[in-house]
């Protein structure tokens, strides 16, 4: 991708606001980011969203990451919750280490609630907090949906980074706490018939895709995004 893991700056100050340094993104990209934030934008009832991909190494995490910061941009109120609890791309992508509190200790009743506040105006962060040993059985506790329907009311838009489908039911879980699922597609890297299962398992579990995001669509352009809308949604 056009921007590579360990490439964004952290520095945590006082424990609340994290001070991000973004590398710019080539204009190809960010025009992409830009119309998929119109495509989700001109959708009803969808404000909290959850991106995942079929497979590992598909580019979800930085594509969370990159779409909330275009809500941001775009002047909503966001929040993006790295809701992989196994192995949390987003984390080492941002250089953000475990040792911070996040949905993990909320779930199992160790911490309160944290948000942290970001220096990019409009966006915050919630973490993904250290490596339970049970992430499905946290995740179906009756304080994941709550928590969730809590922070409808007080953002415009939530977006949730989850592990990939095809590896863990935490995905799916997820995806009935939250209004659609955006699906990253790697071009040329998973197979079709993978995808189609992805969506299954994720409409048989409650789920609703609302769309796919097709990532490294051109190899001489790395990190190109499409959008196609779910038409089965």
């Amino acid at each position: 991708m056009i921007v590579k893991k360990g490439e964004c700056d952290m520095v945590l100050k006082n424990n609340d606001t994290i001070t991000l340094s973004i590398p710019e993104l080539a204009p190809a990209v960010k025009e992409s980011f830009m119309a998929l934030r119109t495509n989700l934008l001109f959708m009803k009832d969808t404000k909290m969203i959850a991106i995942t991909s079929s497979l590992a190494n598909e580019g979800k995490s930085v594509t969370s990451f990159h779409l909330a910061l275009s809500f941001a941009n775009a002047g909503k109120k966001t929040l993006l919750i790295d809701g992989d609890l196994r192995r949390s791309r987003l984390c080492k992508y941002l250089g953000i280490g475990k040792e911070y509190p996040g949905l993990s200790e909320f779930l199992s009743q160790q911490h309160e609630e944290k948000v942290f506040s970001t220096s990019i105006e409009n966006l915050s962060l919630m973490l993904s907090g250290k490596c339970p040993p049970n992430p499905s059985e946290l995740l179906i506790q009756d304080n994941f949906p709550a928590m969730m329907e809590k922070l409808r009311e007080q953002y415009d838009y939530v977006f949730i980074d989850t592990p990939p489908v095809c590896s863990a039911t935490d995905a799916t879980i997820i995806a009935r706490a939250v209004d659609g699922v955006l699906l990253v597609v790697r071009s040329d890297y998973v197979k079709r018939k993978v995808i189609e299962k992805s969506k299954r398992i994720i409409t048989r579990n409650e789920g609703r895709v609302i769309g796919v995001a097709l990532n490294r669509l051109d190899q001489h352009h790395a990190g190109y995004y499409g959008y196609y809308e779910d038409k089965d949604k």
